[in-house]
């Protein structure tokens, strides 16, 4: 009898032995054969860790090293696989960028200007006395909550002071951000004819010449405007300069695009003393933009946007270095999350 239950005990610590670690193995396959959506969300999942650690390892800069440059090819690998786009490793990647967002603005910020990039063309800055958000957007995922969660934009949003919005097009006028900024009653700026009827915190600007206005935030802090009559094409597109109580001052071109209405580029610089341009990465050609504004930083934005951009048009990092290379002006490639100090 005691044999007997010696060899029963026995089994069972080999079963033990063995089954466990398998078991163990088991939450992370080591083969992936005949899972082809699952070998490629492990294949994301593992590359994304990689660009976390080596953004960690080198902020953004205006020297471009090859471990950055690496780090943002592999996010235009990932994301122009679009069998990848409802991926919840997409997904994971913009909420854990977004939060080194949300955190970094708790923070107070003594001198200079921060510049911090969100998904698409989204932007905010902060000074001593102010924050400011141009086109805030979290994305669209089909029948999910969007890129950038509702709740992690409702942390963002409450760190602004104001919001900018370019154009009318959604992926630059998101009405469920402008509505949380309504709610915490800070004003969104934006072309006139714009949610017209949204209420007095929408405030709409817009003519075919430049306009110079004064807008007073919550704690008394004054911020120069100057609106610049841009187009996409036929859609009324505010290009927006605005200069902080510091004296720095900060451009966003929004989709800014027109062959022939929009010789005011040009000339930017003989009235504006623009420290930073957030230019979208497409605009066309980048020198004319560069030069017209002649900015003493740019850094750009709008690249590999989802959803709505097939592959050709989602913007990769390595054809916005391309077309930098003509501009002879200092400048900063980031990613979602990062941020960047200006100090003029």
């Amino acid at each position: 009898m005691c044999s007997l239950i010696f060899l029963k005990m026995k089994h069972k610590l080999i079963l033990t032995f063995f089954v466990l670690p398998l078991l163990t193995m088991g939450q992370e396959p080591l083969h992936y054969w005949g899972k082809t959506d699952s070998f490629l969300v492990a294949q994301a999942n593992e590359t994304f860790s990689l660009i976390h650690e080596i953004l960690r390892e080198q902020p953004p800069s205006t020297e471009f090293s090859t471990l950055r440059k690496s780090a943002l090819l592999h996010v235009d690998w990932i994301l122009h696989d679009t069998r990848l786009d409802q991926s919840t490793s997409i997904y994971r990647f913009m909420q854990e960028r977004m939060q080194l967002i949300a955190e970094d603005l708790l923070k107070p910020v003594k001198t200079g200007m921060k510049v911090y990039k969100l998904y698409n063309h989204g932007f905010i800055v902060k000074t001593n006395k102010a924050t400011i958000a141009f086109d805030l957007y979290r994305g669209v995922r089909q029948d999910k909550e969007p890129y950038i969660a509702n709740a992690l934009m409702e942390q963002l949003v409450k760190q602004c002071d104001i919001m900018f919005v370019s154009h009318r097009h959604s992926d630059h006028a998101d009405w469920e951000v402008a509505k949380m900024f309504i709610n915490q009653q800070k004003t969104v700026v934006v072309p006139t004819g714009l949610w017209a009827d949204k209420g007095h915190y929408i405030k709409q600007m817009r003519s075919e010449d430049i306009i110079e206005d004064k807008i007073t935030l919550a704690n008394q802090a004054v911020l120069n405007v100057k609106v610049m009559p841009g187009h996409q094409d036929d859609v009324p597109n505010n290009v927006y300069i605005v200069t902080t109580p510091e004296g720095i001052s900060v451009a966003h071109t929004g989709d800014q695009w027109s062959k022939d209405k929009d010789g005011w580029i040009d000339h930017v610089k003989d009235h504006s003393d623009v420290d930073v341009l957030l230019v979208h990465c497409w605009a066309m050609p980048l020198e004319k933009m560069a030069n017209g504004f002649n900015p003493k930083l740019i850094i750009n934005g709008h690249e590999n946007e989802l959803t709505h951009h097939s592959v050709d048009h989602r913007e990769p990092y390595w054809l916005n270095e391309r077309r930098m290379r003509l501009v002879k002006q200092p400048r900063v490639y980031m990613t979602w999350g990062e941020h960047y100090t200006y100090k003029k």
